[in-house]
């Protein structure tokens, strides 16, 4: 088989790197360049993300450079330029972001990372909402399977977009082999040093936005502090996303300048070690397509605290604590309980660690080549 792979939503920027999206496009094509040696795959991929991904024989990159942040220049690229390229040339055509070309000589695949822009539409831009929700739409409809990244995503569109459950394929992301549980105490204390890290410090990581509920982290954080005898500081590592300012003016409105520390972007390579010496990982995110933060923490062997809400009761099953987002007296206690139970916390991390095996990334990589040989065998 001739397959066609557009990944040119492959992070453009150091500060996007770290988003699930980008790491699920990596890790797969990463996967697939070592399991499969038989099918032929076609790149479309940015210029500047080209050194990311180790190539073998079976994999031709064409490379641009378009700034496909750009929702015009997206446009212009999935449905003009891109179908233009396949013409007559692959068996299969795998968008790995949610919107494939309208008119396209190949089947065509595509993956449903969420459904945010549907349930939390004020958490978008007005502009990329309506391209996301207009052709996500016509995606669906047009793609020969669906690949969902969690049983939630395809219940939200087996819901919300009325697709029978027959034409989604539930794949789960994975989780990178360099997020374990380290030993080496040169490299934590070089880390720690390096990012200023404090002794105790309680942990996130994800783009600073609506979605993610750092406001109720941050309000909750507060409670932590203010009613128990708890010296940790809280630190947030992540690009800053849509509405970020308002984080900004919550923190001086609770004056907690001197408790917070913002890293921004972290490469992967610092991330494991941030993760190991972290007190507590906390994910209060109202919506996730799957919610890879929280895996890599128990991979790290850090304790979770996440959401009862959409895909993440299937990533951390009972290895953490779930809250209501909503609830920051909850939130608050439940911090409490892990940073004071050391019993307790010890049972969830080791649960978590057990969890983790259940995710890999050849996994998915084998599952998805399963869904392109299935597509391509009906042709």
């Amino acid at each position: 088989m001739n397959i066609a792979f557009n990944a040119q939503l492959l992070s453009l920027t150091e500060n996007y790197r770290n988003a699930g999206v980008s790491k699920y496009i990596y890790h797969l094509l990463d996967n697939l360049n070592i399991i499969d040696k038989q099918n032929k795959y076609l790149i479309f991929m940015n210029k500047c993300s080209y050194r990311d991904i180790s190539l073998s024989n079976n994999y031709k990159c064409i490379l641009t450079n378009l700034n496909t942040s750009n929702p015009f220049i997206r446009v212009l690229w999935e449905q003009i330029v891109l179908p233009l390229e396949l013409r007559n040339n692959v068996d299969l055509l795998h968008c790995p972001v949610n919107v494939v070309p309208f008119i396209c000589s190949a089947p065509s695949i595509v993956t449903i990372n969420d459904l945010t822009n549907f349930i939390y539409p004020e958490t978008f831009r007005k502009i990329n909402r309506v391209y996301l929700t207009t052709l996500t739409k016509i995606s669906v409809q047009k793609a020969k399977r669906i690949i969902a990244i969690s049983q939630n995503t395809k219940n939200d569109i087996v819901r919300i977009l009325k697709i029978p459950e027959e034409k989604i394929v539930v794949v789960y992301d994975g989780v990178d082999d360099n997020f374990y549980v380290m030993k080496n105490k040169d490299v934590l204390s070089n880390i720690r040093k390096k990012y200023f890290l404090p002794e105790k410090f309680i942990l996130f990581v994800g783009t600073l936005e609506p979605r993610k509920n750092v406001q109720g982290l941050l309000k909750a954080f507060v409670k932590l502090k203010a009613y128990n005898n708890i010296n940790h500081k809280l630190v947030l590592v992540g690009s800053k996303g849509w509405l970020y300012n308002s984080f900004f003016n919550l923190v001086s409105e609770l004056q907690l300048k001197k408790d917070i520390m913002f890293l921004d972007y972290v490469p992967d390579k610092d991330l494991p070690a941030i993760y190991n010496l972290a007190d507590l990982f906390v994910y209060p995110s109202f919506y996730e397509g799957f919610g890879l933060p929280v895996l890599e923490s128990m991979a790290c062997g850090c304790p979770v605290i996440t959401s009862n809400t959409s895909s993440l009761p299937e990533v951390v099953g009972d290895a953490g604590i779930m809250i209501n987002p909503f609830e920051i007296d909850a939130l608050a206690e439940a911090m409490y309980k892990v940073l004071t139970n050391y019993e307790f916390k010890s049972r969830i991390i080791e649960k978590g660690l057990i969890r983790i095996k259940k995710f890999n990334w050849k996994k998915c990589a084998e599952e998805t080549l399963k869904v392109y040989e299935e597509v391509c065998s009906k042709r």
